[in-house]
């Protein structure tokens, strides 16, 4: 509840810009979290294992209107709880308590990022020949977390017996003195990595029903415009280069997860540059797979949060937005999912579920959903539906049984939705296909570029661009990219600059790719 209101939470995990902060500037700061407002967020979490921000960063935050879940610096580890100890993390909370609660973008403080999780699945191994087991363990979180970090919250934060920003012990956590599973989906937040660490396949995210998801995410590789920076030898562009590899930040799953699933979801790519922008769309899909399904469990669970938003160097990890600031075509993704207003799609024993989601505001809006044949690119049936009120609340639609289509291999829905009665409204798109893309056979198109003063007009006469994917030199990011191009359908694509002195530039470099091309 903000203001006696329910806010469904829309956000990242934030981590540092930078591996030497003294090198972060005020600009890079403010062209992230613009970019979180340009893709509808509404949140944004410092995780536990880097660095409470800077000043500005919350000053614009307020400014923003962007919330901030605050954790204390503590993450994935065993802590100390002798008295110099716990002495000098009560002052660390007493300065940085006083230094941000000022700020209304401070939505909740955190005692740490999974020290509990860690400590209740035994991650860091107890010692197996001590007889208490994990007991002194416990003792020793409960000392620093419990009667250290949150009597001083309480002492700073208490007025009229509430406390003025919530805390919340642990993420993920049942709540505070809630010793158990932190990884129960009927209480608390969880932390869900079964598609990247796990292996699972994206459809798993669809069995996942958690109250709040504080944490999850899927890698991809950088764009070479970022990769450039730090790879000069053509012998790099291989993603088994040595160079590369070391700029993996998951070395353990990795580049093997990310082709096992490029393998599991798309025909192989022909080259290199294909590899990198298959790995974005598959970020993309595996996002917007987790979002929308959690958005769909409205009002049951409350918010995601996903990870991450940036990244500390150019390299292979899990951001949406490339170190300096360029949004990865997953990003555009995320920006759709988070929309004020969702219609989505799944599969659900047997039938393709048609839902809209608004969890904010009453509206009334008509949704269409058109069938496509790929082969074809033509409308093959459409359906209308008048009128669907949404209160707050996800409503399912409609829905098809996907055995009366013959050949389901071959077509693919559109759907979109309008709210009735509004003169100048926004059209909320989203498409949703029957089985893995490598199984369908998209068609080459032919794509016309038409440069205007400050944006481009994109049209095709012949058949559809599955997944177009735009590319400049210039630092920033498009109005709209990895979408849908209809024949006979024109877009319209305007792009804000990272650095207002390469405004006019962007069009020189410009560059279109679709999903066939990079077969």
């Amino acid at each position: 509840m903000i203001n006696n209101k329910s806010v469904y939470i829309k956000g990242a995990n934030w981590i540092p810009l930078d591996c030497f902060p003294n090198r972060v500037s005020n600009e890079e700061i403010d062209l992230l979290l613009k970019s979180m407002i340009a893709s509808n967020m509404n949140c944004v979490r410092v995780w536990g294992g880097a660095s409470y921000e800077s000043d500005y960063f919350y000053s614009l935050c307020d400014t923003y209107g962007i919330l901030v879940w605050q954790d204390m610096m503590f993450a994935c580890s065993l802590y100390p709880s002798d008295v110099d100890f716990l002495a000098n993390v009560k002052v660390e909370v007493q300065q940085n308590i006083r230094r941000l609660s000022s700020n209304p973008s401070l939505m909740v403080w955190c005692g740490n990022n999974e020290n509990e999780e860690a400590l209740f699945n035994d991650w860091l191994k107890s010692n197996p020949n001590n007889s208490r087991g994990k007991e002194p363990l416990i003792v020793d979180y409960h000392k620093l977390f419990i009667e250290t970090i949150y009597k001083t919250v309480q002492e700073e934060l208490k007025f009229k017996n509430k406390l003025s920003i919530p805390f919340w012990a642990s993420s993920p956590s049942n709540g505070i003195c809630k010793w158990g599973d932190p990884a129960l989906q009927n209480k608390g937040d969880i932390h869900y990595w079964g598609v990247w660490h796990g292996g699972k396949s994206f459809d798993e995210y669809l069995k996942i029903k958690p109250r709040f998801c504080s944490e999850f995410g899927f890698q991809s590789f950088a764009s070479k415009q970022t990769l450039s920076k730090v790879l000069h030898d053509e012998d790099d562009w291989n993603i088994t280069s040595p160079n590369l590899e070391y700029r993996q930040r998951s070395p353990a799953k990795g580049n093997k997860a990310i082709i096992e699933h490029i393998m599991n979801q798309f025909r192989f790519p022909k080259d290199f540059d294909s590899v990198l922008y298959q790995s974005q769309l598959l970020q993309g899909i595996s996002l917007s797979t987790a979002i929308e399904h959690w958005r769909r469990l409205y009002p049951y669970c409350m918010g995601t949060i996903y990870w991450q938003l940036n990244d500390i160097w150019p390299g292979t990890s899990w951001s949406t937005i490339e170190h300096g600031g360029n949004w990865k075509l997953s990003h555009y993704f995320i920006k759709n999912s988070y929309e004020s207003i969702l219609v989505s799609a799944f599969v659900n024993d047997g039938n393709l579920e048609f839902w809209a989601t608004a969890e904010n505001e009453d509206v009334c809006i008509l949704i269409r959903i058109d069938m496509y044949s790929v082969q074809l690119s033509q409308l093959l049936q459409n359906w209308s539906l008048e009128s669907v009120n949404i209160n707050q609340e996800s409503t399912k639609v409609s829905s098809l049984c996907i055995s009366d289509f013959e050949n389901p291999c071959d077509i693919f829905f559109r759907i979109r939705g309008t709210i009735n009665n509004v003169q100048e409204h926004e059209i909320y798109e989203n498409q949703v296909f029957l089985h893995p893309l490598k199984q369908y056979n998209f068609p080459s198109c032919s794509i016309n570029i038409e440069k205007y003063e400050d944006h481009v007009r994109l049209l095709t006469y012949d058949n559809i661009a599955y997944y177009l994917y735009l590319q400049t030199d210039t630092p920033g990011y498009f109005s709209h990219n990895g979408f849908m191009l209809y024949p006979n359908e024109p877009r319209n694509i305007y792009f804000t600059p990272g650095d207002i002195q390469h405004d006019s530039n962007w069009m020189e470099t410009l560059s279109v790719k679709t999903l066939r091309d990079g077969y």
